[in-house]
């Protein structure tokens, strides 16, 4: 069974602003889009202060790749209106996704580290239990 990925929506994109968040507003920045059974089970596994951990990593993992573009319409000095385009949806592997779980027990009860490819994958009989429900 393929490893579905799960969505990442990010909502504050302009790198100047970026430097001036403060954590509450990084983790608030971050909400997850779209997710299947395989995430369900494991945010079910964390609490809130796990949760807050998990997206403030997710942020600092997906910073660099965040994209902004504002377009603003100017009459005679004064904004007439304006809109921004966020960036898209992030498709993330599981390898980021244990790298960014905060909690170790939780991380080893899901995943497994290859030391040979130096990346975690999800635990087969994690993947056995998923194709049952």
């Amino acid at each position: 069974m393929k490893m579905i990925k799960f969505h990442l929506t990010i909502t504050i994109f302009d790198p100047f602003f970026q430097k001036k968040l403060d954590t509450r507003w990084k983790i608030n920045s971050v909400w997850f889009a779209d997710y299947d059974l395989f995430m369900e089970k494991i945010i079910q596994e964390m609490d809130l202060n796990d949760i807050n951990k998990f997206k403030l990593a997710l942020f600092e993992t997906f910073k660099s790749d965040l994209t902004y573009i504002k377009v603003t319409q100017f009459v005679d000095w004064e904004i007439l209106e304006g809109y921004a385009i966020p960036s898209a949806d992030f498709n993330v592997s599981s390898n980021i996704i244990a790298r960014c779980i905060p909690s170790r027990k939780i991380r080893d009860k899901f995943f497994e580290y290859d030391n040979l490819r130096e990346r975690y994958f999800v635990k087969s009989s994690f993947v056995f239990y998923l194709k049952q429900h």
